[in-house]
């Protein structure tokens, strides 16, 4: 299991009166560590190919990867607070015994990370910027107490205030902008139903689970208690915890334990996790047939398996997600899970590892960086391939990075 770089050297930093600048780009690295680890809890990666993921690509996931945020710091439009980094890094420690397995809450696991994004909880205060509302921006901690709406559209954005309770707030859930619906509202209100509001409670309206108190569900645009075993539903999440929405039978029935049978029948989405497995295990199994995730029911609750482990080979174009192995892994023709191939290596459709896409050539070949002539979307490393040329980034496209 990884875990994130130590704190000593940040802490070493901020002790022997290192400047702002310098512990920064020591917070910057600490969060980059932490990227492949949000690949293997998260998404299902293998810690190994993880590790070798292009930075470029990782930055997609988590902030405060921008070249220009040192800068920021340096020139004093943000400034640092090393002890909140320290608190806030602290917080992204993952258990000693990993992130996978029946006993695992992923959800509680999740939080810090979604803290990080949002600048709330143990990670506020770590950066905060010095622009007042209205000031020209590219980063969001370049604003005091708010948010900036650069985008590759707008260039620079401006700054806005943080919303207080009752304000109006947007969703942005663009492949332009980074932060969830939260960044928008101050801390610790969230964004629902396009005002900014505190978590509500029973009775309360809402849009989703998280809108609503702890331990509540969003049922019909109502926080209230989630659905009990037995009852209908239409999704996992409005089931009570280790409940899921069994289908086709559309009600809430107990999540499996290592072994049990699954089902694995909606969408399958960008990751291993199984809703119908007990804590953060996959379900292995079935035949994939199509980009929906239609398949064969019949599974096998278990955590992923690495390189070398037995494997359930499937078809179809999902198969990846089904077959037991790690994401950057495959379940060759003996049963066992194998690496993909690297880039240089021949390919057919969807066998190159993480950071590359098959070329028209059949060989692997590294993700292309911004403004690189493209063919489509899977040949970027931002996931976007617009007018011919791979898409910017809000930071890049106001740098001409």
């Amino acid at each position: 299991m990884q875990k994130l770089a130590p704190l000593s050297a940040l802490i070493l930093v901020s002790a022997c009166g290192g400047g702002n600048n310098e512990g920064a780009v020591q917070f910057q690295r600490s969060v980059a560590a932490s990227e492949s680890v949000v690949l293997d809890c998260f998404f299902g990666v293998d810690p190994q190919v993880a590790a070798q993921v292009p930075p470029q690509l990782l930055g997609q996931l988590l902030p405060y990867q921008s070249s220009d945020l040192a800068k920021d710091v340096a020139s004093g439009k943000t400034v640092f607070d090393s002890g909140k980094a320290a608190t806030c890094l602290a917080s992204l420690q993952l258990p000693a015994g990993g992130c996978w397995g029946p006993s695992v809450d992923l959800l509680q696991l999740a939080q810090p990370f979604v803290d990080l994004q949002t600048r709330h909880g143990a990670c506020a205060g770590v950066f905060n910027g010095t622009l007042p509302p209205g000031g020209a921006c590219v980063l969001d901690v370049e604003c005091k107490d708010g948010w900036c709406d650069a985008n590759t559209n707008t260039c620079p954005g401006l700054c806005h205030a943080l919303g207080k309770a009752g304000d109006a707030c947007e969703r942005r859930l663009d492949a332009n902008s980074k932060a969830p619906d939260a960044g928008l509202c101050a801390s610790p209100l969230l964004c629902v139903q396009g005002k900014c509001a505190a978590p509500g409670a029973s009775g309360a309206s809402c849009d989703q689970n998280s809108d609503c108190q702890s331990g509540l569900a969003c049922l019909q645009q109502q926080c209230a208690q989630p659905i009990a075993q037995g009852l209908p539903c239409t999704a996992d999440e409005l089931c009570a915890p280790g409940l899921f929405c069994d289908r086709p039978l559309n009600k809430c029935a107990p999540q499996g334990a290592p072994g049990a049978s699954c089902d694995r029948s909606g969408s399958i989405g960008f990751t291993l996790h199984s809703a119908a497995c007990k804590g953060n295990q996959l379900c292995a199994g079935g035949n994939v047939t199509n980009d929906q995730g239609d398949m064969n029911p019949t599974g096998t609750c278990q955590t992923p398996a690495t390189a070398g482990a037995t494997c359930k080979t499937s078809t179809g174009t999902d198969a990846r997600f089904v077959d037991g192995c790690y994401l950057g892994l495959a379940c060759d023709a003996t049963n066992h899970c194998v690496s993909l191939a690297p880039v240089g290596g021949s390919c057919s459709h969807d066998d190159c590892t993480l950071g590359a896409f098959c070329d028209n050539t059949q060989t692997c070949a590294a993700l292309k960086a911004d403004l690189a002539a493209c063919l489509g979307n899977r040949e970027c490393a931002s996931g976007s391939c617009i007018s011919g040329h791979c898409d910017l980034s809000a930071p890049a496209a106001c740098h001409g990075a």
